[in-house]
């Protein structure tokens, strides 16, 4: 559960799922909402959030009078200490950088300081990170729009599973989403979620 695997972007088509229809839909929620709310809820060493963060600002700069940036939030936690440490530095190693990040991303959302790349100050303060895990109760993170919780239940009993899934639709608004790897699925856990496809990537929606 500690293994910290992760890359920016992680998955080509669940990239453009989130580029093309995901972060559009909660930035057009975000103009009446009084908040967009988002976990990555085993973040690992913060390419995640971080690479939410990032599409967030791209799709801010594409729309006519967007809402400001104050309306989203993301909460990033993980298991792992160190972890969380390393992605609450937001500085990154150029092997680390190698994987999956995009080279107008890199130069816009990053600055190079000797051999390290340091996140833009207007991406970290999207972002709150916090060592958090999964086995413990949900109810103090609040509600969510939008919750990633990618390739880690496969490492739980299906009785932990169930578990996870249960609170996660608890933690989730009746419009939210869901995202888990793309080898995963809730069937056989819950029966509280229906598959909503947006572009080749599945998501899953409360019911």
């Amino acid at each position: 559960m500690t293994t910290n695997e992760t890359l920016w972007f992680r998955d080509d088509s669940f990239a453009s799922a989130m580029g093309d229809h995901v972060i559009p839909a909660l930035v057009k929620k975000a103009r009446t909402a009084p908040q967009v709310r988002i976990w990555s809820a085993a973040c690992s060493t913060g390419q995640e959030p971080y690479s939410i963060a990032m599409l967030i600002l791209e799709e801010l700069r594409k729309v006519e009078t967007p809402p400001p940036v104050s309306k989203f939030s993301i909460l990033a936690t993980d298991l792992s200490p160190s972890a969380i440490v390393l992605a609450s530095s937001g500085r990154y190693s150029q092997l680390a950088i190698s994987r999956g990040m995009r080279p107008e991303f890199l130069e816009r959302y990053f600055k190079k300081n000797g051999m390290v790349y340091e996140v833009a100050p207007e991406i970290r303060t999207l972002v709150k990170f916090q060592q958090f895990n999964l086995m413990s109760p949900f109810k103090e993170h609040g509600i969510f729009d939008f919750v990633l919780c990618r390739n880690v239940l496969i490492y739980f009993s299906d009785e932990l599973k169930r578990q996870i899934y249960s609170k996660i639709h608890d933690g989730l608004q009746k419009d939210g989403l869901l995202a888990i790897g793309a080898s995963e699925s809730p069937r056989g856990y819950t029966n509280g979620f229906q598959q909503v496809m947006m572009g080749s990537a599945a998501l899953y929606r409360p019911i």
